[in-house]
């Protein structure tokens, strides 16, 4: 978290410096036991009316700003928002013309029987694999996950999946979530949904990349032509799991991200013969209903933009759960609907209807 601060603030003063220099000066404060950092730039600068909204969110300094150097305006407030966690805070001076300094203060928290000189010349605190508690390689491993999923159902069933290894993710319900809940919390692998309200996963990976989040994102995603897994890794992911979720792709992810060892236990074939998983299953068949009643009224209506999207969420959830015929007609009339080609889309409506329909009726499994 402090190397996300750090790099959020120095990346300003390069951006906002066209001539002259920044620098980066460290200091000890023994008395407080904290780290100071002062970043200085010979830049723009800021009038006082400036700084007082550089550290609210979204809000640049002014209009200009945002048109000339772009960003969205929160890299200061969660810099200042981290340093706060970390038992410090971010203080700015700043002059119109001038340039600008930063002080970013974080508590060391050292114990009285370690200098801070011993503490910084100790290799082995560098080393994670020296440590048992950040060591990954165990079999019963502990990790913050994060996944950001919009649906209710795909949500119970990624949990369930990841209980299998003994990991218990946070979920987020739209990308705005995710990112506010990701900048607060130490998560060692983020599975994004590309497609969610309020915020889609695309614009939220985006935005945790330019606060300086290096940790690992995966995307999750039905669009998996070439190009979309293309647009996706462009923007900060990296890599894509298609839905319905592969149970080797998902291993794979974890297996790579995490460094958990391959499951040699058959746990996946344990967890489809579950109660917990006939629990889930059997309450996404309980909601099939809601969803023919909102597809017919959106044919009635009219209103393909609104269909296309819960297509696309269908297409998503009922793959997860193995009903075919329904993954199927939803893809087919997604698909369509993303096109101009109007003649045949009451014809995949009607099939997506019919599938439902024979799934509530039990005729399918």
């Amino acid at each position: 978290r402090l190397k996300q601060i750090l790099i959020n603030i120095a990346n300003n003063a390069v951006k906002f410096t066209e001539n002259g220099s920044v620098s980066i000066c460290v200091h000890y404060l023994q008395a407080s036991q904290k780290l100071e950092f002062v970043i200085k730039d010979t830049g723009i600068g800021m009038s006082e009316h400036q700084i007082d909204r550089v550290f609210k969110p979204f809000e640049q300094a002014d209009a200009t700003t945002t048109r000339r150097f772009g960003g969205t305006g929160l890299g200061l407030c969660i810099s200042k928002n981290l340093a706060l966690l970390l038992g410090g805070d971010v203080t700015l001076e700043s002059e119109v013309g001038v340039g600008s300094r930063f002080t970013i203060r974080v508590s060391c928290q050292l114990s009285d029987d370690q200098p801070m000189l011993e503490f910084l010349t100790q290799e082995s605190q560098l080393i994670p694999e020296k440590d048992p508690l950040l060591s990954f390689a165990t079999n019963n491993f502990e990790a913050n996950i994060l996944v950001a999923e919009d649906n209710p159902d795909n949500q119970l069933l990624i949990k369930l999946l990841l209980q299998t290894w003994g990991l218990e993710p946070d979920i987020a319900s739209n990308g705005a979530k995710a990112v506010e809940m990701a900048l607060v919390n130490d998560y060692q692998l983020i599975i994004m949904d590309m497609q969610m309200p309020v915020m889609g996963g695309l614009e939220a990976t985006k935005m945790l990349r330019h606060a300086a989040y290096d940790g690992p994102i995966i995307a999750l995603t039905a669009n998996v032509m070439n190009h979309d897994i293309g647009t996706y890794l462009e923007a900060g992911c990296n890599k894509a799991l298609a839905k319905p979720i592969d149970k080797d792709a998902l291993e794979n992810v974890l297996v790579s991200y995490l460094h958990l060892e391959k499951d040699n236990q058959n746990k996946w074939d344990s967890l489809l013969k579950s109660e917990k998983f006939q629990q889930i299953t059997d309450n996404y068949l309980a909601n099939l209903p809601t969803y023919l009643e909102e597809v017919k009224t959106l044919q009635h209506c009219d209103d393909w933009e609104a269909l296309r999207s819960i297509a696309h969420s269908i297409k998503g959830s009922s793959g997860c759960f193995n009903f075919d015929e329904i993954y199927h007609s939803a893809a087919a009339l997604e698909e369509n609907l993303k096109s101009n080609n109007k003649v045949p889309r009451d014809e995949l409506v009607n099939k997506l209807i019919a599938a439902i329909e024979q799934a509530i009726s039990g005729k399918v499994t």
